[in-house]
């Protein structure tokens, strides 16, 4: 990416497969493995830009002999997500309605 001058604001390189989950903690596998799948993901400010990646990213796929790459990358695309935040509770009002339904009410 320094050779085409491609700066993302967040890149991220996951192993898809091969404990994907345990991160650090994984074992250490005992062979090499037979296969690997990677996913590269980036946070850009352009849709050019995210295209431009896209291009490179598509060369890891294509390094490999004939027929081991598979999955071709997704067409640049808008990120929508979650921003979890603390908003004090001064600023959310709450209260509590109770109606009476009948006469007998029961509760369990």
């Amino acid at each position: 990416m320094d050779i085409v001058g491609l700066t993302p604001r967040e890149l991220r390189f996951d192993r898809v497969g091969i404990d994907a989950l345990a991160g650090p903690l994984a074992r250490q596998p005992r062979r090499d493995p037979e296969e690997i799948e990677l996913r590269v993901t980036a946070h850009v400010d352009t849709r050019e830009e995210a295209a431009q990646l896209n291009r490179e990213v598509t060369h890891v796929t294509t390094i490999g002999p004939v027929g081991t790459a598979f999955g071709a990358p997704l067409r640049p695309r808008e990120v929508i997500a979650l921003w979890p935040t603390l908003v004090p509770r001064k600023f959310i009002p709450t209260s509590v309605v109770i109606e009476e339904v009948g006469s007998n009410v029961a509760i369990a």
